[in-house]
């Protein structure tokens, strides 16, 4: 990260741990002191749990849109709390 840094500035990356799966947002700062370069800061922050939320959300929603799409009967969806015409 330290290469990358220096080239072409501060970045965010995220890290995901081979072993547990953990993933990490780091956030990669390029150290400097009168144009003088002398390292990087990393902050990071485990979004494991988002990244994992969001994943179940695109397994629902291609489980609904199959089901939809293969149902041998017609579906419709109604939202009768956004369409109140009264």
């Amino acid at each position: 990260y330290y290469t990358l840094a220096k080239n072409e500035g501060s970045f965010t990356t995220e890290y995901k741990h081979i072993l547990d799966g953990e993933v990490l947002l780091l956030n990669v700062n390029l150290l400097k002191h009168n144009d003088h370069v002398y390292g990087i800061s990393v902050f990071a922050k485990d979004i494991s749990a988002i990244r994992s939320v969001e994943a179940e959300i695109i397994q629902s929603r291609q489980r609904f849109q199959t089901m939809f799409e293969q149902a041998p009967i017609g579906i419709t969806l109604n939202d009768t709390l956004l369409n109140d015409h009264s």
